[in-house]
């Protein structure tokens, strides 16, 4: 059995389009376990008219609003499958989504992912073709997921062992990079097996005001930055092993990027201390994300057009 965890905070407007392309996957042995995290709008109706209509729907009801963290850890408390996947209540998935990434794993695998693509206003599904299959030693994964190519640190593009999954829990504290820290910690923990990543188009995102994949900077976000700061520096630190080096210039690069982005921020309210403080912790990983882009010059093609101004100010 697989289960799909499905968070949901007032997503009426996509949550249908979301369960129908869950509930119509041709992999049927699913639990779909949804977390209404306190919405105020129909959500929770949704999902109980769901649940009783087919059975292979859980709904679990929080009163008080925890965040997607705390949500998804509550779905991990009463998850029993023998594997894990995560679909944001406002996205959807193609109909092999569970079946092409199940055909992926073998006793030696640990993870499984598939490409994400922004949703397309006419809900087009994808004809993949010619898909294939590339294996990664976890050393490789952890690199892989920094470059943000193929594997990326996102969540939901990927397939987890349900045992493995239920192992590890999202940092409820942490309001931004929560799923980045939870795939690695995942990868942290099977460290002699292998992840797989197939080519096929198999997960839609939808980016809206309010939507997860949208979330980037804001104050609340800001002020917490420091515990995904701190939990980077320490997967960092503990690196060891085969491709610890560029491990370490993989997260580098990504602080930078990111110290960067909300040094923008801090600049744009006129934030002067935090503006300072973003800039000074950015220039200390400015090398090690330039020679991070000279080694994978993909990286480096997708976000050096608009970074190279942004050095500029550095």
């Amino acid at each position: 059995m697989v289960d799909v965890i499905v968070p949901v905070h007032n997503g009426e407007k996509y949550l249908k389009q979301c369960m129908d392309s869950i509930l119509e996957q041709d992999f049927a042995d699913l639990q779909v376990i949804c977390v209404n995290d306190a919405s105020t709008d129909r959500s929770l109706a949704i999902l109980r008219d769901y649940a009783a209509k087919d059975g292979r729907v859980v709904v679990v009801d929080k009163k008080q609003n925890g965040g997607v963290s705390a949500a998804r850890n509550s779905a991990l408390d009463v998850s029993t499958g023998e594997y894990v996947c995560f679909v944001d209540c406002d996205d959807r998935v193609e109909p092999n989504f569970v079946s092409t990434m199940l055909e992926a794993f073998d006793d030696q695998t640990a993870v499984v992912s598939c490409v994400m693509v922004r949703q397309h206003r006419n809900l087009r599904r994808f004809r993949n073709k010619n898909v294939t299959r590339t294996e990664y030693s976890v050393s490789q994964a952890k690199v892989e997921v920094f470059r943000d190519e193929t594997l990326t640190m996102r969540l939901c593009n990927k397939m987890f062992r349900g045992d493995l999954a239920r192992s590890k829990r999202f940092d409820e504290d942490m309001f931004f990079g929560e799923d980045c820290v939870y795939v690695c910690h995942c990868l942290e923990a099977c460290s002699s097996q292998k992840v797989v990543h197939v080519s096929a188009k198999l997960y839609h995102y939808n980016v809206t005001p309010g939507s997860l994949s949208g979330m980037h900077c804001s104050l609340d976000n800001f002020r917490k930055l420091h515990l995904w700061t701190e939990e980077m520096e320490r997967l960092r630190e503990d690196a060891s092993g085969e491709l610890a080096d560029e491990f370490r210039l993989a997260v580098d690069s990504w602080l930078f990027l990111i110290h960067l982005q909300f040094f923008l921020f801090a600049r744009s309210l006129r934030l002067k201390e935090d503006k300072k403080k973003m800039r000074a912790y950015g220039k200390s990983k400015l090398a090690a994300y330039k020679k991070f882009r000279k080694n994978h010059v993909v990286f480096y093609n997708r976000l050096g057009h608009w970074l190279f101004a942004i050095e500029k100010i550095l």
